[in-house]
């Protein structure tokens, strides 16, 4: 099946927000967040500075898939936090198993051993597709990769939880390696060959 790729738009973020609710683990942090807040986390990325990608079924025109990916996304999440930091609390204070859960993995992550790297300047934030699609994380991959090429973007970097082991998995088949490892989540990076 042929997919178009385009950018995507205001109207697209609740989609973009329910596949990704229907795509990542509940045991990741932003699997576990509501619709509201993740249309709230993801219209932030709607910037010059970031590439935000949908993946849409040519027929219908419907997503199928997403990636964002782009130039300090660090401070743009700390601003998510920090502009819906009460309702982050209470959201989290109404799902104590969740909350626990967390407080748990974070105390257990400073016990451990980080290693130092350097990361790319470019960094993938999220890619997902909807469960019962087949080959629309490699499309917007590959979309992502000649962007890249054509741009002189020589690394992209991503931050994968460790117990992710599908996404992993997709990762490596698709060019990445792990090159290190931070607060429970394997840091990896694709090395580009740009066009000439």
């Amino acid at each position: 099946m042929k997919y178009l790729v385009e950018p995507i738009t205001k109207d697209q973020i609740s989609e973009v927000a329910k596949t990704h609710r229907e795509s990542y683990p509940k045991d990741h942090l932003s699997g576990s967040l509501s619709q509201k807040l993740l249309e709230k986390y993801y219209s932030l990325f709607l910037s010059n500075d970031v590439v935000s990608i949908a993946c849409l079924n040519q027929q219908k025109n419907n997503l199928l898939g997403f990636l964002f990916f782009g130039k300090d996304l660090p401070s743009k999440i700390s601003q998510f936090k920090q502009k819906e930091r009460v309702e982050l609390f209470f959201y989290f204070i109404f799902k104590p198993k969740l909350l626990l859960k967390i407080l748990l993995k974070k105390l257990k992550h400073s016990f451990q051993h980080s290693e130092s790297f350097v990361e790319a300047s470019d960094i993938i934030l999220s890619i997902a597709a909807r469960p019962d699609t087949k080959g629309v994380g490699t499309c917007l991959m590959e979309w992502a990769f000649e962007y890249c090429r054509h741009n002189q973007i020589k690394r992209l970097g991503l931050y994968v939880t460790c117990s992710n082991l599908v996404a992993i998995n997709f990762y490596i088949k698709s060019g990445f390696i792990i090159t290190g490892y931070i607060k429970g989540q394997y840091y990896m990076e694709k090395q580009l060959e740009n066009k000439t």
